[in-house]
């Protein structure tokens, strides 16, 4: 067998303004295939969608130290070149990057931000090869978790090349040590930030939690990347790092804050739960096309019931906001009504063609693996901590995940995660585990939180009438967005598109609830609306408004057992256990 390529990737940044990134890719062997295919992803791992990254490519060239090479695209994410039989090949191309998100490039005069799935090529018939990479942007400091060395950065291996983020700006790194380890932040942005003292104390808290539950951090050293006045809220976890894009308003009060920080939690527990404790179905990773599992109700649902769980561990948040974070995820699974049309696993199955495309249905006819996941979490760890008498918790099976499959890298399949699970808790799960993972039924989260002694409470703001449906506003019309199957305005024939012009004769001008407010559950309601430019008037019966204000709270009638083991459940924490 000939050896792997030695290769080398050259990124410059020649038109900051214009959003180009320059890439030059050199590839070496004593012998290479002619022709030589190179091929782009499609996807990065953590986002499960096929994001088409070569529709970025321009003016992709090759040549050899002898002259230009035929280069031919043979399919929509890979090109051939001949090359003569030349032990050295040169590809040269420029990518758009202008799409400020986690899974993708950025470029401008102010900072650079490179996705290494949307970035660099890989030969087909060397695909882990690994790689150097050189950066040239004068005046800006690049940060990202691969090892330097001799002024370029080096990857062993593909995966670990794509599994690194590059970002460089003007702006300084802040070099922490947190649980024995570097731990840098990048913040890059124009929004007024957090106060940089408050923001390191709580993300060092957070990460020393999960370091205490897990047994030390997996890395020698970790970036935090930190996008502030980006247009949405996202994250991307890496193995050694992750990318945070975060709005203007998110430090703006307590709930943006503790929003902030529990995706900070979040990205940086995926260095174990995702990165080390890694899905089978996503090993290894196949760049080309989509790799299906069911088993995002843990890694990202599980994810999500820990990453607010840690803040609470760390002391950074108080029970109170503990439990008003988990009110406000149950009042939101409970206003979808997708919940009764698929189930979790169904969700993470079909992640590649409904997560992260959302229509007018996808609120009546999906359930997100996020939410969903994060509550059927939190009743596991209920259930598993009230039938083991406080002996056991979901603590354990996240603490033993890592022992059993993350430390020695041996991935795990969904049926060995279930099976886990059981194994871990010692007593029986399946009664519960078919049901919420794989039925539609609607969860018994006020029995199972009952059995430690907290109540769910919803209410309505105030008492009126709705249509059932979700609108938005565009340069003064108010537009549905979707129609909730099965609610009044659905009942009565409304489209999403259709423009609400008019309720019983008062003007919709801006949002319904205002012109709703006096309007009763039961009440009979004309609806005027623009379709098509055609003006139809509709009739509905207005339902009662979802509960808008869910909490879970305290009950004061229980007994000495059942108030250990909610004090256990709010307070403690399993600590590096190591459970078998």
């Amino acid at each position: 067998m000939s050896e792997p390529p030695r290769v080398l990737h050259a990124l410059a940044v020649p038109d900051p303004r214009g959003h180009l990134l320059s890439v030059r890719s050199t590839f070496e062997a004593e012998s290479l295939p002619d022709p030589l295919e190179l091929v782009l992803p499609v996807w990065t791992p953590g986002s499960y969608l096929v994001r088409e990254y070569a529709r970025h490519v321009e003016s992709l060239a090759a040549s050899t130290p002898t002259g230009a090479c035929r280069v031919e695209k043979v399919r929509k994410n890979a090109w051939h070149v001949w090359h003569g039989g030349a032990a050295e090949v040169t590809v040269a191309y420029t990518l758009y990057a202008n799409d400020l998100t986690v899974r993708t490039n950025h470029v401008d005069a102010y900072h650079l931000l490179v996705t290494g799935a949307a970035t660099f090529l890989f030969a087909a018939h060397a695909p882990d090869a690994g790689a150097r990479v050189s950066v040239a942007v004068p005046g800006f400091e690049v940060i990202t978790p691969l090892e330097q060395r001799d002024g370029e950065f080096f990857a062993p291996d593909y995966d670990t090349l794509v599994d690194a983020p590059i970002h460089a700006c003007a702006t300084p790194a802040r070099t922490l040590e947190i649980a024995g380890r570097p731990f840098v932040i990048v913040t890059h942005g124009r929004a007024p930030k957090a106060p940089r003292a408050e923001l390191e104390r709580d993300v060092r808290a957070i990460v020393e939690a999960e370091a205490a539950l897990l047994g030390g951090v997996p890395w020698s050293r970790y970036v935090l990347v930190l996008l502030d006045s980006a247009p949405s809220r996202g994250g991307l976890e890496h193995r050694n790092a992750a990318v945070l894009t975060l709005t203007a308003a998110a430090y703006d009060d307590r709930a943006a804050v503790l929003d902030t920080l529990s995706l900070i939690a979040h990205e940086v527990l995926h260095a174990w739960n995702v990165k080390r404790i890694r899905p089978a179905a996503l090993t290894p990773y196949d760049y080309e096309r989509e790799q299906y599992t069911r088993a995002l109700w843990w890694f990202e649902g599980g994810t999500s019931y820990f990453d607010f769980r840690f803040l609470r561990l760390a002391a950074v948040c108080t029970d109170d906001e503990w439990l008003d974070h988990l009110g406000h995820q149950i009042g939101r699974l409970e206003d979808t009504p997708g919940r009764r049309r698929q189930s979790l696993a169904e969700a993470s199955f079909d992640a590649w063609i409904k997560a992260y495309r959302p229509d007018e249905s996808t609120a009546s006819t999906a359930v997100s693996y996020y939410l969903k996941g994060e509550l059927v979490c939190l009743l596991l760890d209920v259930t598993i901590r009230v039938r083991t008498a406080g002996g056991r918790s979901l603590d354990d099976f996240l603490s033993a995940l890592h022992v059993r499959f993350g430390r020695p890298a041996r991935p795990v399949s969904d049926a060995e995660l279930e099976e886990t699970l059981e194994e871990v808790a010692g007593v029986p799960l399946r009664d519960v585990l078919d049901p919420w993972l794989h039925g539609t039924e609607e969860l018994p989260i006020d029995d199972v939180l009952g059995s430690i002694g907290l109540e769910v409470v919803r209410q309505r703001k105030r008492s009126r009438g709705s249509l059932g449906v979700r609108t938005r506003q565009d340069h003064g019309r108010t537009v549905v967005t979707s129609v909730l199957r099965g609610r009044a305005g659905h009942a009565a024939g409304l489209d999403p598109g259709d423009e609400l012009v008019a309720i019983d004769g008062v003007r919709v001008e801006g949002r319904i609830e205002a012109v709703l407010a006096d309007h009763a559950p039961g009440t009979t309601v004309e609806v005027l609306v623009s379709r098509g430019g055609v003006l139809t008037t509709f009739t509905a019966e207005l339902e009662p408004t979802p509960f808008d204000l869910v909490r879970v709270v305290r009950r004061g009638d229980v007994s000495a057992e059942i108030r250990a083991l909610r004090e256990a459940f709010l307070r403690a924490a399993d600590r590096g256990t190591g459970a078998p």
